[in-house]
């Protein structure tokens, strides 16, 4: 038959886990993770943001680009630990009690910067280049005909 295992040996293995574990940092593991959610998530709204002003264009009214100046990930971890000893009044036993707690918190800023001015205006009213206009689109053609798409004259 096993003994069961000494409160005071529980608590201190507990305590040595928890202060080995607050020892690991949480920055270097979420550059990779935040840099391609982030990326992509600028790029599907400059594609949101193109097509809308596109769309306002169409209907005569005034587009509005919004850049992503900055982002700024501010990531929080907390932990509590307690433990406590209580005796009954006539000293025939002893309740031990452990408790922990652990927090998260991931709060980003986002700085948005609009774009005006007389080379926002300039830029808009500039004629796109046919170089420029297939650069855009042939990539899309070819893969599409690398697919199984066939194109014909």
């Amino acid at each position: 038959m096993c003994k069961p295992i000494p409160i005071q040996l529980q608590v201190l293995l507990f305590l040595s886990l928890f202060l080995i574990s607050a020892c690991r940092s949480t920055g270097p593991t979420t550059v990779v993770r935040d840099r391609t959610a982030y990326t992509d998530a600028i790029s599907d709204s400059w594609k949101k943001q193109l097509l809308l002003n596109i769309v306002k264009l169409r209907y005569a009214d005034a587009p509005i680009f919004l850049d992503v100046s900055s982002i700024v990930s501010q990531y929080e971890i907390t932990g509590q630990v307690n433990a406590g000893v209580g005796f009954e009044q006539n000293g025939i036993g002893w309740n031990p009690s452990i408790g922990a707690q652990a927090n998260f918190a991931d709060r980003p800023t986002i700085t948005y910067t609009p774009f005006t001015g007389t080379q926002f205006a300039l830029n808009l009213m500039r004629p796109v280049l046919p170089k420029t206009l297939l650069s855009i689109i042939l990539p899309v053609i070819l893969s599409t005909t690398s697919s199984g798409l066939q194109l014909t004259r």
